[in-house]
């Protein structure tokens, strides 16, 4: 097994948002980035469970007061949850200017421009779980093969596929990071209706619905599988009612 190395760091600039409001404290963030030194380490805390943005970005300065967020869609929470070596220096502070000094009214907010460096990985931890990343999709694209020729024999491959998705995942939140295969709930239970086992598609879709997929469905996967839900729902036996 031939281990990865990163040669050098990667680095980007980006904007701080979210810079002109008040932190729950009181503490006026504009105070605190007014106040920031050019190649001052900053803190970066991921928050999963933010309601309005998955991969939200919290940026604090060393005393743990919030300065603000990184910008949505930056892609720095996948790089923290993959295990890389992140880091966050103030590249420069922006806005303020002599007109804002002399006449406080007219000044323009305060920005802050960081610089984010993506350091080395664990590459002996990661890359075993990438080579089981890459040996689900190769099961993946069988299991879609067979759909062509024995259908019952995708449905296991699927089922098998599922099973594999669900263990790597259980390995902890950096094998969930870096696992890219799709779950295939969309063709499994495709090809369970086509086969006319409604009910075993609808327990599917159930079951799919309970699981914390963080890698999540295409949109048009999801869009398939909510429709075949509700038909299969209409098809269901009602209680008290037996099917005919």
């Amino acid at each position: 097994m031939q281990v990865q190395v990163q040669v050098s760091p990667r680095s980007f600039f980006i904007k701080l948002v979210g810079v002109t409001y008040r932190n729950p404290d009181g503490t006026d963030r504009q105070h605190l980035v007014r106040h920031l030194s050019i190649g001052q380490t900053l803190v970066l805390k991921p928050e999963p469970t933010n309601p309005y943005d998955s991969e939200a970005v919290a940026v604090f300065d060393e005393r743990g007061q919030q300065l603000g967020y990184l910008p949505q869609h930056s892609g720095v929470a996948l790089l923290i949850d993959r295990g890389a070596q992140v880091t966050a220096t103030v590249h420069r502070v922006v806005g303020g200017g002599l007109l804002g000094f002399l006449f406080p009214s007219r000044a323009r907010n305060y920005g802050c421009v960081l610089q984010i460096t993506e350091g080395n990985y664990d590459w002996k931890t990661i890359t075993p779980l990438m080579d089981e990343d890459r040996a689900i999709e190769q099961a993946l694209a069988t299991a879609q093969q067979l759909e062509r020729t024995d259908a019952q024999a995708a449905v296991r491959g699927y089922r098998e596929v599922i099973g594999r998705i669900r263990a790597l995942d259980a390995r902890g939140p950096l094998a969930r990071a870096w696992r890219s295969a799709r779950y295939p709930i969309n063709r499994l239970t495709l090809v369970l209706e086509r086969l006319g086992s409604a009910e075993d598609a609808l327990g599917e879709i159930l079951a799919y619905e309970q699981y914390e997929d963080r890698r999540g469905l295409p949109a048009d996967d999801d869009d398939a599988l909510a429709k075949r839900k509700q038909r299969l729902l209409r098809r269901a036996p009602k209680p008290g009612r037996e099917a005919t």
